[in-house]
């Protein structure tokens, strides 16, 4: 969709901050529990605790939070749907996360018969006003391309 792709890198990143912030810690707590985390190549948990306090510019930006920054930073949050034994676990990647993006803004624009979400989702990112439910959808569609929950 040309308009996440008209997005800088940073605000991409900044967009799925925000939004893996609102799902995680409030609008997807009903259904998912994370089962682990899966680092990038030669990196530990540790080290990229480290690597983020080096470039953070503030004791707040210091904090690691391996539920968003695992997934900012080259690797995956293993998420799991408490609510379906039959979806099992699925790494949550940045990947995932662009696509779910990409989903949202297409809603924006399809006929109202053929859209997986609301249009007012990807407004909200747009006006970066988002919520638990716009945080909720966002994860449902990176996981798995479609909302199943609301």
């Amino acid at each position: 969709m040309k308009i996440v792709t008209e997005l800088s890198d940073a605000k991409v990143r900044e967009i799925v901050a925000n939004l893996l912030c609102s799902a995680f810690e409030g609008g997807s707590n009903s259904w998912y529990r994370i089962d682990g985390y899966v680092y990038p190549e030669g990196k530990t948990r540790k080290a990229m605790e480290t690597e983020k306090a080096k470039t953070a510019t503030s004791d707040f930006d210091k904090t690691f939070f391996p539920h968003i920054d695992t997934v900012l930073m080259g690797g995956g949050v293993k998420v799991r749907d408490m609510e379906s034994t039959e979806k099992g676990v699925v790494v949550l990647d940045m990947a995932k996360c662009e696509n779910a993006l990409k989903l949202m803004a297409e809603c924006a624009t399809m006929p109202a018969d053929k859209r997986y979400t609301h249009p007012r989702h990807w407004e909200n990112v747009m006006r970066d006003d988002t919520d638990a439910e716009t945080g909720d959808v966002f994860l449902q569609l990176a996981l798995w391309g479609e909302v199943i929950y609301g």
